[in-house]
């Protein structure tokens, strides 16, 4: 009687050790499945990327060369736009937000936000009519993600910014200084959304 007990006590053992590392083998090979479905996503989006820049001959470490020319301070304008503006007459890769389609007249315009932030550049771009359109049809959420090849023209940084706070105690004021956002105003040559086939 103790013995067939034994028996039965070691056969559930061993039956719920086997459960228990099939069930952790099944998760780790889901999550190992999962981490290389990312893995594979991501290098499809690099790798469309870096078609999208070859295709156009797209300047695309220019983030990279800022970061290296400013070091630890907050960089120039005349570097962003020694990078940005440049005599070869290549466009440069943005990897962004785009914040709005405008349309002036016959002339549209995309604006978009540079994903490098230090300092903020946002970016006025023409863009072919069809182009704009094609955008703001493809984008799925408020400020899309987007990969422009824009042509830059010029630097600009305005003089002024004012900026209204409201304190209960101290009531309302306005705080007028220099500014610290950069615009960058050009044309849009190309764009692609990583989430879409577009």
């Amino acid at each position: 009687m103790k013995l067939t007990r034994i028996f039965i006590i070691t056969g559930i053992i061993l039956a719920l050790g086997w459960y228990g590392y099939r069930v952790k083998s099944e998760r780790a090979s889901v999550g190992a499945r999962e981490k290389d479905a990312k893995a594979e996503q991501l290098a499809h989006g690099n790798a469309r990327v870096a078609e999208f820049a070859r295709r156009h001959n797209a300047i695309v470490d220019w983030e990279d060369e800022l970061a290296k020319k400013a070091g630890n301070r907050y960089p120039y304008s005349f570097e962003i736009e020694s990078l940005l503006v440049n005599a070869a007459s290549r466009p440069v890769l943005v990897r962004g937000t785009v914040e709005d389609i405008s349309r002036r007249g016959e002339k549209w315009f995309v604006h978009a936000s540079s994903d490098f932030n230090l300092p903020t550049i946002r970016f006025l771009l023409e863009c072919e009519p069809e182009s704009a359109k094609r955008l703001a049809a493809a984008s799925s959420t408020y400020q899309q993600s987007v990969i422009l090849v824009a042509s830059i023209n010029v630097i600009e940084k305005p003089d002024l910014k004012a900026t209204a706070r409201s304190d209960e105690s101290e009531g309302a004021s306005i705080e007028i200084g220099p500014s610290d956002v950069l615009l960058a105003r050009g044309r849009c040559v190309d764009w692609i959304i990583l989430d879409s086939e577009r």
